[in-house]
């Protein structure tokens, strides 16, 4: 490559015009920097770059590492210039292991950031997209780039023989602009540019995949506040209508006829649906965010089953279907109740409301390590395809737009998580008209199976 012979390359000492663009090379003599065979050395330095930028999602610490990198490599110092929306463009440095320049270049880093609507090289780069060169600087070169007097005496102080500006693109937006300054030399090799510039577009991607997952990360915790603050305002005034309902229903504001009561029990139904629905919300915000924990305590089977029992019952015989309850073996858990009690719901509530005729059966069976818990039922089944699916957050069977069952889509993904938490699994079997089987199993002692881990 001849950077030379095309004019690409301005002895800006010498001449008042500001100097061009250097575009990746091109041409049949020398392939586009995209299309280079690099020599090893030149591989090498590629390849421990790309670990740099690939080693953390913070972006900022993967460029200040990978300035570390470029000076001394390509440069004897450096300056990375990245765009961030609504705020100023952010400045980092390296020193190429110069200790006495660190305080100079944190003055750069701290005080002089890039003003984009400059004629400097950096701001230039980013606003034509394109590589700028200038090599054989002088004093008074620098004076046309009207930089502060201290910022002028900066670069006086570390010294700007030679400067290269590449653009930091992305996806086909431009993130920022990469510049390398050479104290001594005069001018960069052809190589350096190519390299340089197939830098850019590597630091690029990087930055960027590590906005869009800052950007998923953040829209993810407002999604988790959000359902954590609307279900604990809707618990509250809920609990108030179970209260009341329970105060009429006791006949303490005066006789209540059997008609009354059994509007009553309805909308105690209803509203203890509400509030199973509400714990799936917060729960699964709460796992979310990595902030469910697993309460230990000795509990009977028999126990839990009677109180799962005592809420879905109701449920099933407003659809016409019988519930059928299997003996019960004696024994005890040492686990979470309140999370047992949530799997179970959610399993027998989801069975109920996909069965349309018939039967909901739930059973129980004691192992010396492990207890199992089966629900079963005679409705409509699901198709292979979606015996996976059915455990994703928010995905239902029937379409949101149109589908005659309510829920929030929640259940069976809470119930997996919470069967992992207790130390055993969810799965399923079933297949097209001929019902479904859920099985969830948990560590008869939850104690022994690491209580305090994260839900995955």
């Amino acid at each position: 490559m001849n950077l030379d012979s095309h004019a690409q390359r301005a002895d800006v000492a010498s001449s008042t015009e500001p100097a061009r663009p250097a575009p990746a090379p091109s041409g049949a003599r020398t392939p586009p920097a995209d299309a280079r065979l690099f020599v090893p050395s030149e591989a090498r330095f590629l390849l421990d770059a790309s670990s740099i930028l690939a080693s953390s999602l913070d972006w900022r610490e993967a460029i200040r590492k990978l300035a570390d990198l470029i000076a001394p490599a390509l440069a004897d110092w450096c300056c990375v210039d990245i765009l961030e929306p609504g705020k100023p463009p952010r400045r980092i440095c390296g020193s190429g292991g110069r200790e006495e320049r660190e305080p100079l270049l944190r003055e750069l880093e701290q005080n002089f950031p890039l003003d984009p609507s400059s004629d400097q090289p950096p701001a230039r780069a980013i606003a034509t997209g394109e590589p700028v060169l200038l090599e054989d600087i002088g004093a008074e070169s620098l004076r046309r780039f009207e930089l502060p007097p201290r910022q002028m005496e900066i670069a006086a102080l570390l010294g700007m023989r030679a400067v290269l500006s590449v653009p930091i693109t992305a996806r086909g937006r431009v993130l920022g602009a990469m510049t390398l300054i050479h104290s001594a030399s005069a001018t960069f090799p052809d190589a350096t540019v190519v390299l340089a510039h197939d830098l850019g577009r590597r630091a690029g991607l990087s930055i960027d995949n590590a906005l869009l997952y800052h950007h998923a990360q953040s829209a993810s915790r407002a999604k988790s506040d959000f359902l954590a603050i609307m279900s604990h305002e809707l618990r509250t005034p809920l609990n108030s209508i179970l209260g009341y309902v329970d105060l009429i229903h006791a006949g303490i504001g005066g006789p209540v006829t059997e008609q009354q009561r059994s509007h009553l029990a309805k909308i105690r139904v209803s509203s203890r649906h509400l509030l199973q629905i509400i714990d799936e919300i917060l729960t699964y915000s709460r796992m979310d965010a990595g902030q469910e924990t697993v309460r230990v305590e000795r509990t009977g089977l028999a126990t839990l089953v009677a109180d799962v029992v005592a809420v879905s019952e109701p449920l099933a015989r407003e659809r016409g279907l019988r519930f059928i309850v299997d003996d019960v073996p004696d024994g005890d858990l040492l686990t979470d109740p309140h999370k047992v009690r949530q799997i179970l719901l959610n399993l027998v509530t989801n069975a109920i409301k996909f069965t349309d005729e018939g039967w909901v059966r739930l059973s129980a069976n004691v192992a010396a390590d492990a207890c199992e818990f089966v629900v079963s039922d005679s409705g409509r089944g699901i198709a292979p395809e979606d015996l996976d699916r059915i455990f994703e957050p928010f995905w239902q069977v029937e379409d949101a737009r149109t589908r005659s069952r309510g829920g929030t889509g929640l259940g069976l993904a809470v119930s997996r998580r919470l069967c992992r938490m207790l130390g055993g699994h969810l799965t399923v079997s079933s297949a097209p008209g001929q019902g479904a089987a859920f099985t969830a199993t948990i560590a008869r002692s939850v104690a022994e199976h690491s209580p305090s881990a994260r839900a995955n």
